[in-house]
């Protein structure tokens, strides 16, 4: 989401091409909330990938203002949490890789996915 803000922010050159990519990659989203994929996705990891999915149709409903690019997500249940995981990433100053990995483990404690990853540095960083 950093990311696509910042290509927004700094190449206004390329929103149309920006808002194409983002709206069609959200709507490949909507079909996975038929409730045939709900019933057969363990539901923690639908609940967690659905609610990512839906901070994702928040922000770039607010980067390109698409109707119907959201209410899907709403009227699955996801109204709340999306623009609160949005609203997370971008509460904290961006110090790149270290606050992304931040906003990875504050989702991961919102969705109760905590325990299920574990951070591995990186050999080739400085």
């Amino acid at each position: 989401m950093r990311i696509e803000q910042w290509i927004h922010d700094r190449f206004p050159g390329l929103r149309t091409v920006q808002r194409r990519s983002l709206v069609s990659e959200v709507a490949r989203g909507h079909p996975l909330l038929d409730p045939a994929v709900a019933t057969t996705t363990p539901r923690t990891i639908y609940w967690a990938t659905m609610a990512m999915n839906a901070a994702q149709a928040h922000h770039v409903n607010t980067l390109y203002p698409t109707e119907g690019l959201t209410q899907p997500f709403e009227r699955a249940g996801f109204a709340q949490i999306a623009p609160y995981l949005s609203g997370l990433v971008f509460a904290m100053p961006d110090e790149g890789h270290r606050s992304d990995m931040e906003a990875v483990s504050l989702w991961a404690k919102e969705l109760r996915l905590t325990g299920w990853f574990a951070w591995q540095a990186y050999q080739g960083s400085r």
